[in-house]
């Protein structure tokens, strides 16, 4: 029995784009290619975020004020699990949900503020996962858009 809180589904948060299509198997015709173009463009026309992503914002909601394990989503993590940016530790300030203005529409999205952290080195070749065009040098406050994360575990 798990002695502490995960919190999965960040992916639920991710806006549809055609953009970086990644293909797992074989090299797809340009007749797939155009098939999943389209595909894309109509789900994002409709897109919001759904039960489960609601689900996440709601239980991130209760680790509010807490130190949190945040695990950053890297798409070499497909192919490799030892891959992607080392986690990191921090004080969970803020969470909520805002609009964030693209080129053809408005998407709500889900947003923490946290401050204090510490990267945890488990050998990942990922690079930092802290982002200092997130940080407010004022307040000393970084703010992330989740919808880059794979996960986030309480820290007892």
């Amino acid at each position: 029995m798990k002695d502490y809180n995960e919190i999965l589904g960040f992916g639920e948060w991710k806006i549809p784009s055609g953009e970086g299509v990644i293909y797992m198997e074989g090299i797809p015709s340009d007749e797939e290619r155009v098939s999943n173009r389209e595909r894309t463009a109509l789900r994002r026309i409709t897109w919001n975020p759904t039960e489960k992503a609601l689900g996440v914002f709601q239980h991130l909601l209760m680790l509010q004020s807490g130190w949190v394990k945040i695990q950053l989503w890297n798409e070499l993590m497909l192919w490799d699990a030892d891959e992607g940016a080392n986690p990191f530790e921090c004080k969970l300030l803020k969470v909520y949900v805002k609009p964030v203005s693209q080129k053809d529409r408005d998407f709500l999205q889900l947003f923490i503020e946290f401050k204090e952290f510490k990267i945890i080195d488990i050998g990942y070749l990922g690079g930092s996962p802290i982002d200092k065009r997130n940080f407010d040098s004022k307040t000393g406050i970084y703010t992330y858009n989740c919808s880059t994360f794979y996960s986030v575990t309480e820290v007892l």
